[in-house]
């Protein structure tokens, strides 16, 4: 079965992302928890859930947070490589984006973060609309 492409514009510029491999998804996953899982709370509390941080709007509080922490998680060489990996794939205007990345995002943060919140929504949606709804079944 082959995964469904999604597309999305963000600031002016039409990006393109496919789902991982599970074993991709796996191991981005397990250096996102590494990296951000003990304060992740705060951040999901803040954005109103994980739905709330998928779907949040740039400059919103919530993506703030999020890269607060990553910051505080990670050194900077980390923060680069484990960024590139999620992007890794991405298609931008029909372009490869990695070899174009430093030229793409050159002075443009907010888009660059934008993109990364699509990619992950495009991977871990569902499975973070698991979690919500298991905390909220155990709630009851």
């Amino acid at each position: 079965m082959s995964a469904e492409i999604a597309s999305v514009e963000i600031d002016g510029q039409t990006w393109e992302a496919s789902p991982y491999s599970a074993t991709k998804g796996l191991k981005i996953l397990t250096r996102l928890t590494k990296a951000i899982g003990p304060a992740l709370g705060s951040a999901l509390g803040g954005a109103g859930g994980v739905e709330g941080l998928l779907n949040s709007g740039t400059g919103s509080d919530a993506i703030g947070k999020a890269l607060d922490i990553l910051s505080r998680s990670l050194d900077e060489d980390d923060t680069v490589t484990l960024i590139k990996d999620i992007l890794t794939g991405v298609i931008v205007d029909g372009k490869p984006l990695i070899p174009i990345f430093d030229t793409t995002f050159q002075g443009r943060y907010s888009t660059l973060f934008k993109v990364v919140g699509f990619v992950l929504k495009t991977n871990y949606a569902d499975f973070f609309g698991s979690l919500t709804s298991a905390s909220a079944t155990a709630g009851k």
